[in-house]
């Protein structure tokens, strides 16, 4: 919503460092020289996009005539850009701190715990579900015309069958997500999920 998505994808990417050096902290793992140097090449691309970044709504105010600069309105729209692009900065910033902890922790009671990756799945899974229970009864609209409206007589049943389908292949991706967590570094597992981006 505030960040263009290529820009979101860069600077999710800056997720890997953190949780490199959070290997570095808790599991006494090293960097490589040759790691160091792929780093600074995803900072160095995150700063390149952050300066296009704020450029384009910069660039964007020259097409508001000159009269209605003199009013104010071009300081306004600039504003107003400039606090969008800072309040998705910001998400993005959290989103990577959240999503570092999240990889690191699950790591650790991997470790700790001697979870087999059933075991890993069923439990992570098993902390969703009051998530999931509670926004849907706060949020969703469970009234008898709207999930006639949602899933109507003539497809309900491929409706369904997708919806089983979706819930079982998640299921799988759970299971495999726990199994790379479990045998490779979380490193490795972060730049495999960054590299599907590609």
């Amino acid at each position: 919503q505030y960040l263009s998505i290529p820009v979101y994808t860069i600077f999710k990417n800056l997720m890997i460092i953190l949780i490199a050096y959070g290997e570095v902290l808790w599991f006494s793992r090293h960097i490589t020289a040759l790691t160091m140097v792929a780093f600074i090449f995803v900072v160095l691309s995150s700063i390149l996009a952050a300066l296009t970044d704020v450029s384009n709504p910069i660039d964007g105010t020259a097409n508001i005539p000159p009269a209605s600069a003199a009013m104010g309105i071009g300081l306004d729209m600039m504003s107003n850009m400039v606090s969008r692009l800072n309040a998705g900065y910001i998400w993005v910033f959290v989103n990577c701190l959240m999503g570092a902890a999240y990889v690191l922790l699950m790591r650790k009671r991997i470790k700790v715990t001697g979870f087999s990756d059933w075991d890993s799945m069923f439990y992570n899974n098993l902390l969703s579900i009051p998530v999931l229970v509670v926004f849907s009864i706060v949020v969703e609209d469970w009234g008898s015309e709207n999930l006639v409206r949602n899933f109507p007589l003539e497809t309900r049943n491929v409706l369904l069958s997708a919806i089983a389908f979706s819930g079982a292949a998640a299921v799988g991706i759970s299971y495999f997500t726990a199994w790379c967590m479990r045998t490779t570094s979380s490193t490795t597992y972060s730049m495999v999920g960054a590299l599907n981006k590609l």
